[in-house]
């Protein structure tokens, strides 16, 4: 039996016992509560204990009231702490993702850059071999000087770029 269901078995044998104006010995022995002997005070007639129970029952319905928020208090600790949990975990989880997405765009961007060394590299291989100079003639809006180096690897990346465009 827990404290509150105690408490509350308590508050209605005061409220059952109200007319009697006391409880017996056996019950505050039952419960474990002290009897008259025990605290050396009461009046001795029948075995009963006057206890003032207008004063003592506002009290323990008080207590009650209390325990009862107490525990409602509680479970909102609970409940909130539980929210927090799963948000540190969503948090983590999300935080995580993030950091495999920027481990993948760099090794993109590296490989993106390696990809843009060998066009550069290609163009300038072509563009010595290309010693009449005919891709430059095949590309649009041709703005190179035909004797000037690294125009012609313009055009060459020009003119691929406009191969790749019309497929």
């Amino acid at each position: 039996m827990t404290k509150e269901q105690k408490l509350e078995k308590l508050i209605e044998e005061i409220e059952k016992k109200d007319k009697a104006r006391g409880l017996p010995d056996a019950y505050l022995r039952e419960h474990n509560y002290m009897t008259r002997e025990e605290l050396g005070i009461g009046e001795y007639s029948y075995g009963v204990i006057m206890i003032p129970i207008d004063f003592v029952l506002d009290y323990l319905k008080e207590l009650q009231e209390v325990l009862s928020m107490l525990k409602e208090k509680d479970e909102r600790i609970e409940y909130y702490r539980k929210q927090k949990d799963y948000d540190m975990q969503f948090r983590h989880e999300l935080l995580e993702e993030i950091r495999c997405l920027n481990l993948d765009k760099d090794e993109k961007d590296a490989e993106i850059e390696k990809k843009d060394r060998q066009i550069e590299l290609m163009a300038q291989f072509i563009a010595t071999l290309d010693i009449e100079e005919d891709i430059c003639a095949n590309v649009e809006n041709n703005n190179c000087d035909k004797m000037a180096l690294g125009e012609c690897e313009n055009c060459i990346k020009q003119y691929f770029a406009g191969l790749v465009e019309k497929e």
